[in-house]
């Protein structure tokens, strides 16, 4: 689908604002765990896993910059700064799909149980993401099911 028919589906600000603040946080975590372990961590990588952690640290920080760059986007479109035309045109989509969500380089038991986990949860929003992106590129408001469990308390 083209940008151009795309209807106007618009995500609720509220929603926008605590994805943005979940990826941040876990953005804060990311350069906190590899700050540390870039300054003096590593040695204690075994060799043989040494160039897959790097290489999943790289997945993972290409992760959250996906994930952060489109939700700046949609934070935009909720202040009235671009359209979701403009918010979901092919330069601002999600990208490098193959590289975030690619098999892992090692077996992940393998890993620091801190970096596992980190990936995991930047997968996690990715995906999340990602499929926030396919429903209003096909035109379809983002279906929260807690809203249907709400409306049925309310009636």
């Amino acid at each position: 689908m083209t940008a151009d028919n795309i209807t106007e589906p618009k995500l609720d600000p509220a929603f926008v604002e605590k994805l943005y603040e979940e990826a941040m946080a876990l953005v804060r975590e990311t350069a906190t765990y590899l700050g540390v372990i870039g300054s003096a961590g590593h040695a204690t990588i075994a060799e043989e896993v040494r160039s897959a952690f790097t290489g999943e640290s790289l997945r993972l920080t290409t992760q959250l910059l996906q994930v952060v760059s489109w939700l700046l986007a949609q934070r935009a479109v909720s202040g009235g700064e671009i359209t979701m035309v403009e918010a979901l045109s092919p330069q601002r989509r999600l990208s490098g799909r193959d590289i975030c969500l690619g098999e892992p380089i090692i077996d992940m038991a393998r890993l620091p149980v801190e970096l596992a986990i980190l990936l995991h949860r930047s997968r996690h929003l990715y995906e999340r993401v990602e499929r926030l992106e396919g429903q209003l590129l096909a035109g379809q408001p983002p279906h929260n099911p807690l809203d249907t469990l709400l409306n049925r308390l309310r009636c």
